[in-house]
């Protein structure tokens, strides 16, 4: 089947399939792993990447210049910015519409993720390159891909982070002197009838 075509599902080997699913993603380290499925009505062509929580499309210059504080994380630790979200309605040549709200992240191409996949019901035969609808049992072929899966992950501002953050305007509060806590001392008073005293067990029949 040439790339792009439509055509039945009759999978030869049903190991090669992964569905997208939660706790279930796997980051391929190896390009042959990976591919693309181009989409004619944006011009488009995405990587299929099972191990990307989110999926994401490039930025323009002037998305550029909305830098959001949500952070990616690619399989490499290195963080990945980003600048909003779009939506998409993209045609993958499986005879249905596909409408969806990506990530503007900074990368080099535009990746379907685990997302994606997930909520359309799409497989992803990595063997063969093959993205499968699950509903209709079409399928697509995609090409090969050089680039390496890069396996985003999100990186929500974190609440340590954000007292990290405060701390740093108001620096004082970590500079106290040591010549003040040292002058701080506590009392505790107290007198002898304040001592907490033993009862006899014959108290305790009493009360039943």
């Amino acid at each position: 089947m040439k790339p792009g075509n439509v055509g039945s599902l009759v999978p030869a080997a049903r190991e090669t399939l992964r569905p997208a699913i939660d706790g279930d993603r796997s980051c391929w380290p190896h390009s042959s792993r990976s591919f693309y499925i181009y989409d004619p009505s944006t011009a488009l062509r995405f990587l299929v990447d099972t191990g990307a929580e989110v999926s994401v499309i490039t930025p323009s210059a002037l998305d550029k210049q909305c830098l959001q504080k949500l952070t990616l994380k690619a399989a490499n630790n290195s963080s990945i910015a980003t600048y909003g979200k779009r939506s998409l309605t993209l045609n993958l040549n499986l005879r249905r519409s596909f409408q969806w709200v990506s990530v503007i992240a900074d990368i080099a191409m535009p990746i379907l993720g685990a997302d994606f996949l997930r909520h359309f019901g799409l497989l992803v035969d990595m063997q063969y390159h093959r993205l499968i609808d699950n509903n209709t049992q079409l399928e697509v072929k995609g090409r090969p891909a050089r680039q390496q899966a890069l396996c985003l992950t999100l990186l929500p501002s974190s609440p340590r982070n954000a007292f990290k953050a405060i701390l740093k305007d108001y620096p004082v509060v970590l500079q106290t002197p040591l010549s003040k806590l040292l002058n701080i001392l506590s009392y505790i008073t107290y007198k002898p009838q304040d001592l907490p005293s033993i009862q006899p067990p014959e108290d305790f029949q009493l009360l039943n």
